[in-house]
């Protein structure tokens, strides 16, 4: 076999040879909150001891700055609170944060937060500095289960006091709880990058489904990153992207789909806050319809934007705007058009009479300087999406009378 395999080499070397190169390497950036008790220490050191991470707290963070910059004017302010016995303030607290983040273990192979942060202040906070984990882990226990596993610890033999009696437990619960939300929607509705476990499930599965949340993150970005570098385009969920980042960057075609243009509909992604459709393509960012137009634009991205593309955006004063009450009444005198009634319904019925429908108040779209009235949600979006189709639409027969009040 030996034999056999050198031949093989000598013959083909460029075969064995010519390997993929391995993907870049990216450092796992993540935080793991939860209410005391639930686990949190326990699974950032085994996310250190694994892929040898940084674990930080933020007290660990202090005594490592006080510790390597004895003299500075950043240790003699955190001095000060810490000889009075009251909390040092978070803004100097993040400050030691920062400074323990460039250490080059933390630039290579990532970081790990233990319990941080904790509110919305701090959050808001780190995100001034830049410091913004891929994932947020919160492992999520029930009240009765910390105090269950509180009097459990009580029990166990120490080194030197805890302070963790019932009575502080009961506050520190009561504490997160009261946080803990805001901290959980902001998140969600800036990164999407909130995930819970179940605190009570085994520490193997707890360790698992963490694994896991890491492990998909971290291919994300490598994926992203290859893809990039190659000047291909790539899908951008998961990537911590900010709605302000998405808007500053936003490609020709603003929130419509590329691709649902070049077969002329008019598709408006901007509902998707989550940007799971959305890919980066030199520089720029383009969302997509779903999964198959998200594809479609991936695998040759080149074909729906300039100078290739089959077909450009209108111009703003010719794209369907939709309009509420309100703003209809702010709109006067504008028009209506088709005297009231859903066009949609009409033209889609092959002209009959029966499918002549009064449109709602409530629905109502602006389109070339004319307000067209509907008889339901999807007569309305047939129409954001294929305008052209319906806006010169003509009774083909005798009109009901119909007042619009």
């Amino acid at each position: 076999a030996e034999y056999m395999g050198r031949n093989q080499f000598i013959e083909q070397p460029n075969k064995f040879l010519r390997v993929p190169p391995p993907p870049p390497v990216v450092p796992m950036r993540i935080a793991v909150v939860g209410p005391p008790k639930s686990g949190k220490t326990s699974l950032a050191q085994r996310f250190s001891a694994q892929y040898g991470m940084v674990r930080l707290s933020i007290g660990d963070a202090m005594r490592t700055y006080i510790t390597n910059y004895p003299r500075s004017e950043l240790t003699n302010s955190i001095k000060q609170y810490l000889k009075r016995g009251v909390t040092v303030p978070d803004e100097l607290a993040i400050q030691a944060l920062e400074v323990a983040l460039l250490d080059i273990r933390c630039q290579t192979r990532g970081y790990i937060l233990d319990g941080y942060p904790l509110t919305k202040e701090q959050v808001e906070l780190l995100t001034a500095r830049q410091i913004t984990p891929m994932r947020i882990i919160e492992l999520d226990i029930e009240d009765e289960q910390v105090y269950q596993r509180g009097s459990e610890d009580r029990r166990l033999p120490k080194l030197y006091p805890m302070h963790d009696s019932h009575k502080i437990l009961c506050v520190k619960v009561i504490a997160y709880r009261k946080e803990s939300t805001a901290v959980r929607k902001w998140y969600e509705e800036q990164h999407n990058n909130y995930n819970i476990i179940d605190g009570n499930m085994s520490k193997w599965s707890v360790w698992h489904a963490s694994k896991t949340i890491a492990s998909e993150s971290v291919a994300k970005v490598q994926t992203y990153l290859d893809r990039t570098n190659k000047g291909q385009a790539a899908c951008i969920h998961g990537l911590c992207v900010t709605q302000n980042e998405l808007e500053a960057r936003i490609g020709e075609f603003g929130h419509y789909c590329p691709v649902s243009l070049a077969s002329g509909k008019l598709y408006d992604a901007s509902h998707d806050i989550d940007m799971e459709f959305t890919a980066e393509f030199r520089g720029r960012y383009f969302k997509t319809a779903g999964p198959n137009e998200l594809a479609t634009f991936i695998d040759n991205a080149s074909q729906f934007v300039a100078p290739m593309a089959p077909t450009r955006l209108p111009e703003p004063h010719l794209l369907p705007r939709r309009r509420c009450e309100l703003e209809v009444k702010a709109l006067f005198p504008l028009s209506i058009a088709f005297k009231g009634y859903c066009c949609v319904t009409y033209i889609d019925g092959e002209s009959r009479y029966e499918n002549i429908i009064p449109g709602k108040p409530e629905l109502v779209v602006e389109y070339r300087n004319n307000l067209y009235y509907f008889g339901d949600e999807n007569a309305l979006q047939r129409f954001m999406e294929w305008p052209e189709r319906y806006w010169d639409a003509k009774f083909h027969t005798n009109c009901p009378q119909y007042e619009r009040h």
